[in-house]
Protein backbone atom coordinates (compact mmCIF):
# COMPACT_ATOMS: atom_id res chain seq x y z
CA UNK A 1 0.00 0.00 0.00
CA UNK A 2 2.03 2.97 -1.05
CA UNK A 3 -0.22 5.64 0.52
CA UNK A 4 0.10 3.82 3.81
CA UNK A 5 1.11 5.91 6.81
CA UNK A 6 4.41 5.35 8.39
CA UNK A 7 3.72 3.36 11.77
CA UNK A 8 3.07 5.51 14.81
CA UNK A 9 4.18 5.08 18.05
CA UNK A 10 0.86 3.30 18.52
CA UNK A 11 1.58 0.75 16.10
CA UNK A 12 0.46 -2.72 17.53
CA UNK A 13 3.78 -4.78 16.30
CA UNK A 14 6.88 -4.41 18.51
CA UNK A 15 9.11 -4.98 15.03
CA UNK A 16 8.22 -3.31 12.21
CA UNK A 17 6.40 -5.02 8.93
CA UNK A 18 8.67 -5.82 6.28
CA UNK A 19 9.22 -3.82 3.23
CA UNK A 20 7.15 -4.53 -0.13
CA UNK A 21 9.14 -5.25 -2.94
CA UNK A 22 10.12 -3.20 -5.64
CA UNK A 23 7.98 -3.30 -8.64
CA UNK A 24 9.52 -4.75 -11.53
CA UNK A 25 9.80 -2.90 -14.80
CA UNK A 26 6.59 -2.69 -16.84
CA UNK A 27 5.99 -2.33 -20.75
CA UNK A 28 6.79 0.82 -22.02
CA UNK A 29 6.94 3.05 -25.33
CA UNK A 30 8.88 5.46 -26.27
CA UNK A 31 6.31 7.85 -25.16
CA UNK A 32 5.99 6.55 -21.66
CA UNK A 33 3.57 4.12 -21.28
CA UNK A 34 1.45 1.75 -23.08
CA UNK A 35 -2.33 1.26 -22.67
CA UNK A 36 -3.05 -2.39 -22.29
CA UNK A 37 -7.06 -2.61 -21.79
CA UNK A 38 -8.76 0.01 -23.72
CA UNK A 39 -10.49 1.37 -21.24
CA UNK A 40 -8.05 4.14 -20.39
CA UNK A 41 -5.80 2.59 -17.99
CA UNK A 42 -2.56 3.37 -18.50
CA UNK A 43 1.03 1.53 -17.09
CA UNK A 44 3.52 3.50 -16.38
CA UNK A 45 7.37 2.89 -16.14
CA UNK A 46 9.47 2.99 -12.96
CA UNK A 47 12.82 1.97 -11.83
CA UNK A 48 12.31 -1.15 -10.03
CA UNK A 49 13.78 -4.82 -9.28
CA UNK A 50 14.19 -7.42 -12.23
CA UNK A 51 15.05 -9.61 -8.93
CA UNK A 52 11.87 -9.72 -6.93
CA UNK A 53 9.44 -12.51 -8.58
CA UNK A 54 6.21 -11.14 -7.51
CA UNK A 55 4.97 -11.32 -3.70
CA UNK A 56 3.82 -8.28 -2.08
CA UNK A 57 5.25 -4.91 -4.49
CA UNK A 58 4.84 -1.61 -4.57
CA UNK A 59 6.08 1.38 -6.72
CA UNK A 60 7.59 2.45 -3.39
CA UNK A 61 9.04 -0.94 -1.91
CA UNK A 62 12.49 -1.15 -1.07
CA UNK A 63 13.21 -5.54 -0.84
CA UNK A 64 14.99 -6.63 -3.38
CA UNK A 65 14.11 -9.63 -2.92
CA UNK A 66 9.97 -11.78 -3.74
CA UNK A 67 8.37 -10.69 -0.30
CA UNK A 68 4.82 -12.71 0.71
CA UNK A 69 4.22 -11.21 3.83
CA UNK A 70 0.92 -9.51 3.66
CA UNK A 71 1.96 -7.19 6.63
CA UNK A 72 4.54 -5.60 4.14
CA UNK A 73 4.55 -2.02 3.29
CA UNK A 74 6.48 0.40 1.30
CA UNK A 75 7.63 2.03 4.86
CA UNK A 76 8.98 -1.27 5.85
CA UNK A 77 12.19 -2.38 7.00
CA UNK A 78 14.28 -5.02 4.82
CA UNK A 79 14.07 -7.97 6.95
CA UNK A 80 11.34 -6.60 9.39
CA UNK A 81 8.95 -9.70 10.43
CA UNK A 82 6.10 -7.71 12.32
CA UNK A 83 5.23 -10.66 13.66
CA UNK A 84 5.38 -9.56 17.71
CA UNK A 85 2.21 -10.19 19.34
CA UNK A 86 0.01 -7.16 19.52
CA UNK A 87 0.45 -5.00 22.59
CA UNK A 88 -3.01 -5.02 24.96
CA UNK A 89 -4.15 -1.51 26.17
CA UNK A 90 -6.10 -0.97 28.83
CA UNK A 91 -9.76 -0.23 28.90
CA UNK A 92 -10.31 3.18 28.64
CA UNK A 93 -11.22 4.50 32.49
CA UNK A 94 -15.33 4.70 33.44
CA UNK A 95 -16.39 8.29 32.25
CA UNK A 96 -16.51 10.07 35.66
CA UNK A 97 -18.55 12.52 35.01
CA UNK A 98 -22.13 11.82 35.90
CA UNK A 99 -24.76 13.49 33.65
CA UNK A 100 -27.53 12.39 35.89
CA UNK A 101 -30.45 14.99 36.64
CA UNK A 102 -33.90 14.35 38.29
CA UNK A 103 -36.92 15.06 36.52
CA UNK A 104 -38.71 18.64 37.03
CA UNK A 105 -41.35 20.98 35.32
CA UNK A 106 -40.47 23.10 32.27
CA UNK A 107 -42.70 25.59 33.72
CA UNK A 108 -43.07 25.83 37.88
CA UNK A 109 -45.35 28.50 37.30
CA UNK A 110 -48.00 26.61 36.29
CA UNK A 111 -47.84 24.36 38.99
CA UNK A 112 -47.99 27.93 41.53
CA UNK A 113 -51.04 28.58 39.44
CA UNK A 114 -52.84 25.67 40.44
CA UNK A 115 -56.57 26.90 41.34
CA UNK A 116 -58.24 25.79 44.28
CA UNK A 117 -60.64 23.11 44.34
CA UNK A 118 -64.44 24.04 44.29
CA UNK A 119 -64.77 21.91 47.76
CA UNK A 120 -62.08 24.29 49.02
CA UNK A 121 -64.50 26.98 48.63
CA UNK A 122 -67.74 25.55 50.53
CA UNK A 123 -65.33 24.61 52.57
CA UNK A 124 -63.50 27.93 53.35
CA UNK A 125 -60.28 26.35 53.41
CA UNK A 126 -57.72 29.22 52.69
CA UNK A 127 -54.49 27.39 52.77
CA UNK A 128 -53.11 23.42 51.58
CA UNK A 129 -49.76 21.52 50.78
CA UNK A 130 -49.95 18.61 48.89
CA UNK A 131 -46.87 16.03 47.17
CA UNK A 132 -47.79 14.55 44.35
CA UNK A 133 -45.66 12.03 42.62
CA UNK A 134 -45.54 11.99 38.76
CA UNK A 135 -43.95 9.62 36.41
CA UNK A 136 -41.99 11.57 33.57
CA UNK A 137 -41.42 9.89 30.58
CA UNK A 138 -37.99 9.60 28.73
CA UNK A 139 -39.82 12.42 26.14
CA UNK A 140 -40.49 14.82 29.23
CA UNK A 141 -44.88 13.85 29.31
CA UNK A 142 -46.53 12.68 32.64
CA UNK A 143 -47.47 9.07 32.95
CA UNK A 144 -49.09 8.75 35.55
CA UNK A 145 -49.90 11.30 38.95
CA UNK A 146 -50.52 9.96 42.81
CA UNK A 147 -51.04 12.27 45.62
CA UNK A 148 -49.19 11.68 48.97
CA UNK A 149 -51.56 11.77 51.62
CA UNK A 150 -53.40 15.76 51.48
CA UNK A 151 -56.07 17.13 53.38
CA UNK A 152 -58.88 16.65 51.46
CA UNK A 153 -61.43 19.17 49.97
CA UNK A 154 -60.44 18.09 46.81
CA UNK A 155 -56.76 19.23 46.62
CA UNK A 156 -55.54 15.82 46.00
CA UNK A 157 -57.16 15.24 42.48
CA UNK A 158 -56.81 18.75 41.61
CA UNK A 159 -53.03 18.82 42.29
CA UNK A 160 -53.20 15.46 39.77
CA UNK A 161 -54.52 17.19 37.03
CA UNK A 162 -52.15 20.10 37.34
CA UNK A 163 -49.20 17.62 37.32
CA UNK A 164 -50.50 15.62 34.37
CA UNK A 165 -50.96 18.99 32.07
CA UNK A 166 -47.22 20.25 33.04
CA UNK A 167 -44.68 19.84 30.21
CA UNK A 168 -41.45 18.39 31.61
CA UNK A 169 -37.81 18.09 31.03
CA UNK A 170 -36.93 14.64 31.69
CA UNK A 171 -34.50 12.87 33.64
CA UNK A 172 -31.08 11.66 32.87
CA UNK A 173 -29.27 8.63 33.37
CA UNK A 174 -25.27 8.71 34.56
CA UNK A 175 -24.34 8.80 30.65
CA UNK A 176 -26.48 11.08 30.08
CA UNK A 177 -29.56 9.32 28.59
CA UNK A 178 -33.27 10.22 28.39
CA UNK A 179 -34.94 8.15 30.74
CA UNK A 180 -38.52 7.22 32.40
CA UNK A 181 -38.29 8.49 36.24
CA UNK A 182 -40.79 9.38 39.04
CA UNK A 183 -40.51 13.32 40.22
CA UNK A 184 -42.10 14.43 43.40
CA UNK A 185 -43.96 18.02 43.75
CA UNK A 186 -44.96 19.82 46.49
CA UNK A 187 -48.20 22.12 45.34
CA UNK A 188 -48.92 24.73 47.90
CA UNK A 189 -52.59 26.40 47.74
CA UNK A 190 -53.09 29.83 48.99
CA UNK A 191 -55.67 32.82 49.09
Amino acid sequence: DDDAPPPSADDPYDEPPPAAAAAPDVMTTDDGAVDLSGEGFTIVDKDGSKETGGGTTSGKGTSKKPVFDPRARAHGVPGGRGTATARRRPPPPPSTKDLSRRALPTNMGVLRACPFPPQADVAQVDRATVVVTVTVSAAGRALRAAAQGGPGYGFGAQAKRCAMAASYRPALSRSGKAVTAPVSLRFTFRR
